[in-house]
């Protein structure tokens, strides 16, 4: 288990330490808390390596923080709520914000259009597509790919203060393959756009602009694009993976992520993030921005094509009848999250030195925290002792068959129900169907099909032969008989 058994920061646990002026009481007591911690304690637990830190906010208060493990186990040096992590892409919360900032000091609108500060893109984008306006460029309905054509990884790396050239350069070679102003689809590139049109509207340079109107306001005195020797000498040691040793990668990428700065390049801490959480919540004393702006904000999202929604620098969650609002990261050595559920004002903060960490959503937790949440927290129990039960009876679902040969059939006939598909797995279909229709209509007749296994995630594995190959399946199957997820590979 992380940090052999479980290594605490010393004063762990912090009852009503309020950063902010709060008009309502954090409303949790030592019981709650003590139940949340058991969760967070098994939950880290299940790790090796690396170090996480845990920090609850309820309505502006930081009610609990815990670390776990060493933020370097070379010099037995432990993780505290003051340990430096990087926290990738939370950082477009940053550059959402910034956007929100610009338009209340008069710099731009969200209705401007994106090429008459990046006419750069206006070859990817078409002459003939719809106009693409900055508000949804920063909910990623530009229609953008996830990342630029940079196979040998040029524009990737690079000092911090080289990232706006490499970000114009990483745009010659950006394309737009999707219809804009609709669903959402993540984009990293995106991102790196809107803090380049931040900068070209405000004439301000972006990282100066963040860390001015945003970082520094709310007290975030260990949040940077450009951390200095007394930061880096926090900075948590990372791990590719909780199991394994340090990467090169992760060193080598802290000095620098060439274009990939307004979408992924701070560094932060626990306290820190805490403090940018309880802002969200609307319990900050000097908020960069009003209260009503954030309201409206949290207020606006688009569904993307992987069953989150998307706001302005956030995704949104659906857990049953409640929502998350917030970010993860994921970069090399380090994973965090930090969401919020903005009708309870309750909020899990997640940072860690591995990539593996920082992965629960801590669902149990928020039931512990609140009535709102126990609801969902027993449906996620139950679907997972269900799950389990079909795994230890290598059951599978009862219309697994049914479903898998009606898809097929779709599929070589080129006409798919996407009312029969889940959401991720329909934007997937749609995307390739094409490809998906020429696959089958070559692979000839279907011959026959074999239920496998149940793998250990709870998905049905089944074999399909045809006449002119065979095709194995890893598949779920939600209520009615809708396919929610499906993974194919080729077989002999």
């Amino acid at each position: 288990m992380i940090a052999r058994g479980i290594l605490l920061a010393a004063g762990a646990v912090l009852l009503g330490a309020s950063l902010y002026a709060s008009s309502a009481t954090a409303q949790v007591d030592a019981r709650q808390l003590e139940a949340a911690a058991r969760i967070i304690d098994a939950e880290a637990a299940g790790h090796q390596n690396g170090s996480m830190t845990v920090a609850l906010v309820v309505r502006g208060e930081v009610v609990w923080v815990r670390s776990y493990g060493y933020a370097d186990e070379g010099r037995t040096i432990p993780a505290t709520s003051d340990t430096v992590y990087r926290i990738g892409s939370i950082t477009k919360q940053f550059t959402g914000f910034a956007l929100l900032k610009a338009v209340a000091e008069g710099h731009v609108r969200l209705e401007d259009r994106v090429i008459d500060y990046l006419p750069e893109l206006g070859p990817a984008l078409g002459a003939d597509a719809p106009p693409v306006d900055l508000l949804a460029l920063a909910t990623h309905r530009a229609g953008l790919a996830r990342e630029p054509d940079d196979p040998d990884y040029v524009y990737s790396t690079g000092a911090t203060d080289q990232w706006r050239q490499l970000a114009n350069e990483a745009l010659a070679h950006t394309r737009a393959p999707y219809a804009p102003n609709e669903r959402s689809r993540y984009s990293n590139i995106g991102y790196a756009a809107l803090g380049l049109a931040i900068e070209r509207a405000s004439g301000i340079d972006y990282v100066t602009f963040v860390e001015d109107r945003l970082i520094r306001p709310l007290g975030m005195h260990s949040t940077s694009f450009r951390p200095d020797e007394a930061l880096l000498a926090r900075l948590a040691v990372g791990y590719r993976s909780s199991s394994g040793s340090d990467t090169a990668e992760s060193k080598s990428e802290i000095a620098g992520r060439g274009y990939r700065i307004p979408n992924g390049g701070l560094f932060s801490t626990a306290s820190d993030m805490a403090r940018f959480l309880a802002f969200e919540m609307g319990a900050a004393r000097h908020p960069p921005l009003d209260n009503a702006t954030l309201e409206a904000n949290f207020g606006r999202s688009f569904p993307g094509v992987t069953g989150d929604r998307f706001g302005i620098g956030f995704a949104e969650e659906a857990h049953g009848e409640r929502r998350l609002v917030g970010h993860n990261g994921l970069t090399t050595g380090y994973a965090s999250s930090a969401f919020f559920d903005p009708e309870e004002r309750i909020g899990v903060i997640c940072l860690a030195s591995a990539e593996d960490m920082c992965q629960s959503r801590f669902i149990d937790v928020y039931a512990e925290l609140s009535p709102a949440w126990v609801p969902v927290a027993k449906a996620l129990r139950a679907a997972k002792a269900a799950s389990a039960a079909r795994v230890a009876a290598q059951q599978p679902y009862p219309q697994g068959e049914v479903v898998l040969r009606r898809f097929i059939g779709e599929l070589a006939a080129g006409a798919p129900d996407y009312d029969a598909l889940g959401e991720v797995l329909g934007g997937a279909v749609r995307d390739n169907l094409t490809a998906l229709r020429n696959q089958f209509s070559g692979l000839g007749p279907l011959q026959s099909v074999a239920f496998l296994r149940v793998d250990p995630a709870g998905a049905d594995v089944y074999e399909t032969r045809f006449a002119g190959g065979a095709l194995h399946w890893t598949l779920t199957v939600g209520e009615g008989d809708i396919l929610e997820t499906a993974t194919m590979r080729s077989v002999p």
